[in-house]
């Protein structure tokens, strides 16, 4: 998935699928499409070889493919930084619910999208001694994803009770 990213891949509608040889076999839903075939070639500097697929099975696998977990890790990030820039967070920074630019309001929001899009039917954020666990169960089978942003756990939390209307002194 690395080689061809997400925008390119959904605008040519093309996955990359196995390295062979020297080229590379890239599943296309319209393999007349020359102009997407050299765009592909020029984007993964190698030789394609074309395999057809259906759109339907080909946007599905997109979707399962193409995830959110380098935006959430960024998003995450980009929270730790500012959590890190004053000596701990304030409350007052979570007591707008409708303030969606604040970095973690974008987090939950990815986090969400990406639940929504892979069907997961729950999402557990677990604060861990050393790392932050979010796992998502798709298909009855935890998914884990890792950050070592551990300290925005009880900023995601927080967060979390705010919208939801809890007290968040428990």
């Amino acid at each position: 998935m690395n080689k061809l990213p997400e925008a390119q891949a959904r605008r040519f509608k093309a996955l990359v699928l196995v390295e062979e040889g020297d080229g590379m076999v890239v599943a296309m839903s319209d393999p007349t499409d020359l102009f997407a075939a050299d765009e592909i070639r020029r984007i993964i500097n190698r030789p394609i070889l074309v395999a057809i697929v259906r759109e339907s099975e080909l946007m599905n696998l997109m979707d399962s493919v193409y995830r959110r977990t380098d935006e959430i890790s960024n998003l995450a990030i980009e929270l730790e930084g500012q959590l890190t820039q004053g000596s701990d967070f304030n409350i007052g920074d979570f007591d707008d619910a409708a303030d969606l630019d604040a970095p973690v309001a974008k987090l939950l929001q990815s986090l969400f999208e990406d639940a929504l899009r892979m069907k997961a039917s729950d999402i557990h954020i677990e604060p861990d001694e050393k790392v932050l666990r979010i796992r998502q169960r798709i298909d009855g089978v935890l998914q884990e994803q890792i950050m070592k942003e551990k300290r925005i756990a009880s900023a995601l939390v927080m967060r979390l009770k705010i919208m939801s209307g809890l007290d968040i002194s428990e």
